[in-house]
């Protein structure tokens, strides 16, 4: 089950009609995949890619289907008879060199990777076991082999119907001579085997990625290689053909082709396809007939040799991937590394020769005709591009020797005025590409062409738009990343920074965030409204919307690039792969609704979607309440008739903490359509909560948290509080409501409390007339101790007292007055003027007090302790 590829926050998606999507092939390439395994018969070849069984009469120049096949790995042909071995036991015959196929039933799972005709035996490896049959395939005898538990085999070769050759993935390497029922270990090597090859009984070779082994005694002993030259390096081998004890081939990693003359010993390049970067060239299968020879790789790679093996050139079956498809008027381009094809109608395609070669001119970056016979390309290497040109639609070409260029895209505007461009720097010419001339501040890893000679780039950092054909460019967005960007016109046009996808309906003057993402995928649109998210995998998104809300689409697998025409979608990528599809296509529409600004008594609801044939028209919500089920309806406050605009309506007078179930209905055309339901929840009418920040043993700072979910007001706030939870009888008032319609935090301030005394509060709101409060929490004061009321420039020695108190301060003293807890005065002194005074407090009760000190700046409350 596929994931799907982006996020979209609280967006509900009704798909009131859709159908399959369906692409095209229009491939101007033959190609294929991989290329699982070969074998040769006489003048027949046949070769199993990963889903067919190809078949040539006239050494790979042209082949046909002969079978389609799922899961196979090998093939082995001889007289008529063909066989192909596969996973999980698969193995089918045919004995009329294809016409008919048979099931062969091994009474087995294990998965097949070698098939032998020797003696006139037929000979099968899986996994763990050996199977043989003298009778053609009508009976077969088994031996399993004795090898560890999760040991299995992954090469082999048989020399005779007994004697043979086992490498397991543990890269080792086995041999027997009695079909299986011993077997010596020769070599411990501990890589994978990339390829094993007997010439004879006697020589033989076997690769374990960049090392291999030869013997030259029936395998009783084996001489270990790490490279084939001693001036070249390492590489891994894949394939061995000898055409005597001393001549022989191997085919390698990157698309090369070694020659030895000394029986493996040493080795010497003949080819080198200088495609050193992919391990998609790694050349898989050789095989001689006479003078005439070829190799096979993955990805239709074809190499012909007709002087023994002495030189190489390469077949023609098309391999490269497609980078770039282009369309000028009615002439479609299509360029891989190392072809152009043009075409008309996208089903003919006709192969245009280019100007590369073995040298330094062996890639092809880009190409644009502007018309069938004047034509420019890209090519050269990493580190050199060149450009050339033709005006006979590529029968010859002139290569501009005196310009240099780092460029990877080109584009012509006429037949004079065109531009280069990379993402390091760009070029333009108004003489046909004679000369060309650097664009000063300016660098694109894409531009997007519209008529008149205006363009959008986008770099790393920003989107940059030009109206002089190139010559000079203005910013019109900067970001911190800008990975992305479509214009399906001039004035409407998307960028992605990474996280989310924006969106301009002003010619990029103004951008808009549509949609959250998981990843940073190609975007194109072939309208306004359609487009395709695409990061080169199997699976893609589409939207009608113009990016509100996207549904996954297929897309063909091993396709890498997007680009649209004729109001269809293109993707191209490798073995050759071109595929146009219209997308999705819809009956009538797609509607989306959903719920924003959401309170606890209103929210906003909202609608759009696209249409391909008719209008559609008296849009209504229609909206109900779990509790009651009362459905209420809303026509949008800003339009009557509906095409992609966005619909909106406020709704009051909701149910706070309710669910509501919204859909909308049309007219399209004469039909009334509905969409499924969608739902959302009112908040809580408010949310109220105090926590304690600071507190002292006659002191306590708390902190209020209120948030006002409702379009209503709070009207007032307060915080009651006492010792007894079942009477809280004190009150503080809050006075500093800032926006009675906004989350409010206030700080309340509670004094002349008791020591070490518990006691219970709670947020009370008055909202509608009505009083909201929040749950009963309990806070106690700290004990009182001397540390305590060293505070305020006034010191009280010893608290708690028996006898004397002294008393000091920073501040003179005028006036002091003991209170007890019921309020009364029990002791004043008066006319002090003093910063210290002892009074003698023998005669108090033992209790607590509150001693009021009066100074010269200030009225200070503090609490004593009498024991």
């Amino acid at each position: 089950m596929k994931s799907n590829l982006l996020s979209l926050l609280f967006l509900f998606s009704i798909v009131i009609s859709q159908a399959q999507t369906s692409w095209n092939q229009l491939n101007p390439t033959n190609y294929f995949e991989k290329a699982n395994s070969f074998s040769d018969n006489n003048n027949q070849l046949f070769l199993l890619t990963e889903n067919k069984l190809l078949k040539s009469n006239d050494q790979a120049k042209t082949w046909t289907n002969l079978k389609d096949v799922i899961n196979a790995s090998v093939v082995k042909s001889w007289d008529t008879n063909i066989i192909v071995g596969g996973q999980q036991g698969l193995l089918i015959l045919s004995r009329d060199n294809g016409l008919t196929w048979q099931n062969i039933n091994l009474d087995s799972s294990e998965n097949i990777n070698s098939i032998f005709y020797v003696n006139n035996t037929i000979i099968v490896v899986g996994d763990k076991t050996l199977f043989k049959s003298n009778t053609n395939a009508i009976t077969w005898e088994k031996q399993k082999l004795g090898l560890l538990p999760d040991e299995i085999i992954q090469r082999s070769w048989f020399v005779n119907n007994q004697e043979g050759y086992i490498v397991t993935n543990y890269g080792k390497l086995y041999k027997t001579v009695d079909f299986g029922k011993n077997i010596n270990l020769k070599i411990t090597n501990g890589a994978l085997c990339t390829s094993i090859y007997f010439y004879d009984q006697k020589d033989g070779y076997v690769s374990f990625g960049e090392t291999f082994y030869l013997t030259k005694n029936n395998g009783e002993s084996w001489i270990k290689r790490t490279n084939f030259n001693p001036s070249q390096p390492a590489i891994s081998l894949f394939s061995f053909y000898f055409l005597s004890t001393d001549l022989g081939f191997a085919t390698s990693k990157y698309g090369i082709i070694y020659k030895t003359t000394n029986g493996g010993y040493l080795w010497n390049k003949v080819y080198d396809s200088k495609n050193w970067i992919s391990d998609s060239y790694d050349i898989k299968h050789l095989h001689f007939n006479n003078n005439n020879a070829i190799a096979i790789g993955n990805y239709g790679q074809f190499y012909k040799s007709t002087d023994n093996g002495g030189s190489w050139t390469t077949q023609d079956f098309t391999y490269n991937s497609i980078s770039k498809v282009k369309k000028n008027a009615n002439l479609y381009s299509v360029v891989t590394s190392k072809e152009l094809y043009l075409s008309t109608d996208k089903t003919n395609w006709e192969s245009v020769n280019v100007p590369i070669n073995d040298t330094n001119l062996f890639n092809l970056y880009d190409s644009y005709f502007i018309n069938r016979n004047i034509g420019y390309v890209l090519l050269g290497n990493p580190v050199t591009v060149k450009i050339a040109k033709t005006t006979n639609g590529g029968q010859t070409w002139s290569i501009n020797e005196n310009f240099t260029t780092n460029a990877s895209s080109i584009y012509f505007f006429d037949e004079n005025k065109g531009i280069i461009n990379s993402a390091y720097s760009a070029y333009t010419t108004d003489n046909g590409g004679a000369s060309w001339e650097i664009i000063p501040n300016f660098r694109a890893s894409k531009i997007q062409w519209f008529d008149e000679g205006v363009g959008i780039a986008i770099s790393e950092k920003k989107l940059s738009k030009t109206t002089d054909y190139g010559k000079t460019w203005s910013t019109i967005k900067e970001g911190q990343h800008l990975y992305s960007f479509h214009f399906p016109s001039q004035r409407i046009g998307y960028y992605n920074d990474g996280l989310t996808y924006y969106k301009t309906n002003d010619y990029g003057n103004t951008w808009k965030p549509i949609t959250t993402l998981s990843y940073t995928p190609e975007i194109v649109f072939k309208n306004p409204n359609e487009g395709i998210l695409f990061n080169g995998s199997d699976s893609g998104l589409q939207t009608f919307n113009g990016g509100r809300t996207f549904q996954q689409i297929d897309i063909p697998k091993n396709t890498y690039y997007i680009n649209s025409f004729d109001n269809n979608f293109l993707v191209s990528g490798s073995i050759g792969n071109l595929f146009e599809s219209n997308g999705y296509t819809q009956a009538y529409s797609l509607i989306t609704t959903f719920a924003t600004d959401i309170k606890a008594d209103a929210a906003m609801l909202n609608a759009y979607g696209s249409t391909n044939t008719e209008n559609m028209e008296n849009i209504t919500f229609h909206y109900s309440d779990d509790t009651t089920a009362k459905e209420t309806s809303a026509m949008p406050n800003n339009i009557q008739k509906y095409e992609n605009d966005d619909l909106s309506k406020a709704v009051d007078n909701l149910l706070p903490d309710t669910t509501y179930n919204v859909m909308v209905k049309a007219k399209f055309g004469t039909e009334i359509i509905s969409s499924n339901s969608i739902s959302f929840k009112t908040l809580p009418l408010n949310e109220i909560d105090f926590f304690v920040k600071e507190v002292s043993s006659t002191k306590v700072q708390l902190l209020s948290s209120i948030k006002n979910n409702a379009k209503s007001k709070i009207e007032n706030i307060k915080f009651i509080y006492g010792i007894d939870q079942e009477n809280l009888n004190q009150t503080f008032n809050a006075s500093n409501i800032i926006d009675s319609y906004l989350s409010e935090d206030i700080t309340i301030n509670l004094e002349n409390l008791l020591p070490n005394q518990k006691y219970y509060g709670k947020i009370v709101v008055t909202q509608n007339g009505k009083e909201y409060s929040s749950v009963t929490k309990s806070f106690t004061t700290d004990a009182l101790h001397t540390a305590d009321v060293s505070i305020d420039n006034l010191k009280i020695y010893p608290n708690p007292a028996h006898n004397e108190v002294l008393l000091t301060s920073k501040n003179t003293i005028k006036n002091i007055h003991i209170i007890n807890m019921l309020g009364q005065t029990v002791k004043t002194i008066e006319n002090i003027n003093k910063k210290e005074i002892k009074f003698n407090v023998v005669n108090l009760p033992s209790a607590n007090y509150k001693i009021v000190i009066i100074t010269e700046n200030d009225k200070i409350t503090k609490a004593l302790i009498k024991n």
